[in-house]
């Protein structure tokens, strides 16, 4: 909708809460130069000079629908041909090797030839702007026949609704008779010409119908302001009298609704706002938009171009003049539903209903922000109170904690992740040998320590449980080490188990800490009862031998007598030998 700017309540609430807010990001730093954007480059032709409205209502909306999108403004390219004015050789070459220049080196991305002088620009001089982007055209009344078209081509067919405007311009004005089309010396052929003629060929009743192509300036004045009171007017477009001169359309709409004695359409939303009373007509800025969207869609690979045109239809929606209807007496009640009116005076609670709304909001917001505090001081009385009773725990923790390690029998060593001796107990102090002040800053690489294994074996200072611990992040342990003991001058063992510590979100171990306890004496213990058991064994097997040895001489000396005794029966004598023993002896020790 075309209409002057209004306080939005939703501003007015933003600047009541921006004290609120305004610590917050006032102090968020700025940041630098945006690096280089790696999206495609978007070139927007127009053809015509800076400065036309219906052009630059195009403009912002559809740039802004790209920088919302996430483009660049460094990326976005808008230039005004200006081939209205200088539409020869010259200045087209020109134009041409300036785009060339600025676009050196870019090839994808998207060109939108927003009206019909840049379309031909492009077609005609173009061909290697961007040479693999399509061209999106946002302005098009027809379709042309794009079949020898060099790139792919998305349009958006904004027709001028004649018959709908012609519909609403008898809805309202039902005694007309006459009908006037405002054009200039050259717009015969302008696209509202075609549409509007049929419409009026069309209708029950014919009306008497005339052109000001073939009047001057002053002329096309004097005839809009003389007018029957049975005519209405219709206003297409004015470039240029019969007498050479030219003229910007939307300055002439604005002179036409000054001068004209009867209602006088359009088929522009431009020219309405300029004071005619109204029509059926695209909203520019909604066009704006959808181009934007229909080329974010496109860039961003939501619409796959299969086809070499793709369409798609701009909406016509009746816009009209509500003080202009008011001028020459139509009802607006035979106006559709979505109808937009423009310069429609507000009610009283129309005028104040932004003030009632923000007072209300505001009342709501402070309401809102009181009981908040409230509820906020309690809960930070609240808060408070367990935070000091977290302390106090933390600190009788800290204090058991520390009491437990001054005093466990235990030795406890922290190492940091290069291995170096952080801290160290009293126990670790009398077990070692070394005070805190010789330990830190030592590192299990120190030759001193002389680590040995139970067998005797070297332990090299990158295979110490803390250092395996650090590299492998796991706890290793209990192992058994041997330790050189210089105040003893010999070696002490230790059972050891050494554990990573992590810092929350990291999978590196920060530090390890190892326990040990001093286990010498049991090792003694140990060791001596093992060399008890292997020289028991040892002569527990020399007795076996031994045993082995006599019973087999026995058992031999038996068959031998078994032998004899069978010799003396074969020979006819006395057995001379007693074995009644030897067969109570069990089968497998007989013979």
């Amino acid at each position: 909708m075309i209409a002057g700017l209004k306080a939005s309540p939703f501003a007015a609430l933003f600047l009541l809460l921006l004290p609120f807010v305004s610590p917050a990001w006032a102090v968020i730093p700025r940041a630098g130069p945006s690096p280089p954007s790696e999206n495609p480059r978007v070139l927007i032709l127009i053809g015509p000079q800076y400065g036309l409205p219906m052009l630059e209502a195009v403009i912002p909306p559809l740039v802004g629908m790209l920088t919302d999108g996430g483009f660049s403004l460094d990326d976005i390219f808008v230039e005004f041909l200006d081939l209205h004015r200088h539409g020869d050789p010259e200045h087209r070459s020109t134009i041409l090797a300036l785009l060339r220049h600025k676009l050196t080196g870019s090839r994808g991305g998207l060109i939108i030839g927003v009206n019909q002088g840049a379309v031909d620009f492009v077609t005609q001089e173009g061909a290697d702007l961007l040479p693999d982007a399509p061209m999106l055209i946002p302005i098009l009344e027809k379709q042309p026949d794009w079949r020898n078209a060099s790139r792919m081509l998305i349009t958006l067919i904004s027709r001028q609704d004649a018959e709908g405007t012609l519909r609403h311009a008898l809805d309202l004005f039902p005694d007309t008779r006459r009908a006037v089309l405002i054009m200039g010396k050259d717009d015969h052929k302008a696209p509202f010409v075609e549409p509007i003629s049929k419409a009026l060929a069309a209708l029950p009743r014919q009306l008497e119908v005339e052109t000001t192509a073939h009047l001057s300036w002053d002329e096309m004045l004097k005839l809009v302001a003389n007018l029957p009171r049975d005519a209405i007017a219709f206003y297409g477009s004015y470039f240029e009298d019969t007498t050479g001169r030219s003229f910007v359309p939307a300055e002439v709409a604005g002179r036409v609704a000054e001068q004209a004695n009867v209602p006088v359409f359009a088929f522009r939303d431009m020219h309405i706002a300029q004071g005619l009373v109204g029509g059926s007509v695209a909203v520019t800025s909604d066009l704006g938009r959808q181009a934007g969207r229909i080329a974010l869609d496109y860039l961003q690979g939501r619409l796959r171009l299969t086809h070499p045109v793709t369409s798609f239809d701009v909406r016509n929606v009746p816009l009209f003049d509500w003080q202009q209807l008011q001028r020459w007496g139509a009802d607006n009640r035979k106006l559709p539903e979505n109808t937009i009116f423009l310069n429609r005076p507000t009610s009283s609670w129309d005028e104040h209903m932004d003030a009632v709304f923000v007072a209300v909001v505001s009342f709501i917001v402070l309401l809102l922000l009181t009981t908040a505090l409230i509820v906020v001081n309690r809960r930070q009385k609240t808060a408070l109170t367990r935070l000091r009773q977290a302390e106090g725990d933390l600190r009788k923790s800290e204090e058991q904690h520390r009491r437990l390690f001054e005093t466990m029998t235990q030795g406890v060593i922290y190492q940091a992740a290069d291995g170096a001796i952080i801290s160290a107990n009293p126990a670790a102090e009398r077990i070692l040998g070394l005070s805190l002040d010789q330990m830190q800053g030592k590192t299990s690489m120190d030759p001193r320590w002389k680590m040995i294994k139970a067998v005797g074996s070297e332990v090299p200072g990158t295979e110490h449980p803390a250092m395996i611990a650090l590299r492998t992040g796991e706890t290793v342990g209990p192992v058994v080490r041997g330790v050189f003991h210089s105040e003893k001058n010999a070696y002490i063992w230790l059972s050891i188990t050494a554990i990573p510590l992590f810092r929350a979100g990291e999978s590196n171990p920060f530090e390890a800490y190892a326990t040990f306890n001093d286990i010498t004496r049991q090792k003694m213990l140990n060791d001596q009862l093992e060399q008890h058991v292997r020289d028991m064994e040892q002569r527990y097997g020399e007795l076996e031998s031994f045993r082995k040895a006599s019973v087999g001489r026995e058992l031999d000396m038996i068959a031998l007598k078994r032998r004899i005794n069978e010799l003396s029966r074969q020979l006819g004598r006395a057995e001379p030998y007693d074995l009644g023993f030897a067969d109570a002896l069990p089968k497998d020790e007989r013979s």
